[in-house]
């Protein structure tokens, strides 16, 4: 595996958003699965099972995409960057109301705006010179 800044990235991007997951489980054992009031995990991030989801499901595409290729981790890490640049825009207007089917309040926002900009930066600057889908062993 080379040592591209998107693989490393993708993998760690991956790993933490995993683990923030698995952890969040740890505080909405009560909440409902969409419930727009969450569970508070370290102190300061909302939560609720439905982001819990997302946040594995997501840590997963994004390990994975880093452990497949170069290519493969640039085009998630750029989707993925876009995904989560809109889900933090769009954290701000639901927060407080029935919408907020991700329970994130403004950490919770600040943290997904933030990966989003690392993660966007990141695939439109490094790896200018991929070409195949795997990268040769």
């Amino acid at each position: 595996m080379s040592s591209s800044p998107n693989r490393m990235m993708a993998i760690l991007a991956g790993a933490i958003y995993i683990v923030a997951g698995l952890m969040g489980f740890t505080a909405t054992g009560h909440i409902g699965f969409a419930a727009p009031q969450g569970g508070v995990v370290l102190g300061i991030f909302d939560v609720n099972p439905l982001q819990n989801i997302v946040n594995l499901i997501a840590g997963a595409v994004l390990l994975l995409a880093g452990l497949v290729s170069v290519l493969a981790a640039k085009v998630t890490n750029f989707i993925a960057g876009a995904v989560y640049l809109g889900v933090g825009i769009w954290g701000f207007f639901v927060d407080g109301t029935p919408a907020n089917v991700l329970a994130t309040n403004t950490p919770g926002h600040l943290v997904h705006i933030v990966t989003a900009l690392f993660l966007i930066a990141i695939a439109l600057s490094a790896d200018k010179r991929v070409r195949a889908l795997r990268d040769p062993a």
